[in-house]
């Protein structure tokens, strides 16, 4: 049971993870085309 719970809050702190740092990649590229047109 404890050894589950552990798991899952594991899991949840990756995929949080992996989330934030897709979010910070499109960020960046957004800006890198937005440098590109002007």
């Amino acid at each position: 049971e404890a050894l589950h719970e552990l798991r899952a809050s594991i899991y949840t702190c990756l995929t949080n993870g992996m989330i934030l740092s897709l979010q910070a990649l499109l960020l960046r590229s957004r800006e890198k085309l937005k440098k590109e047109q002007l």
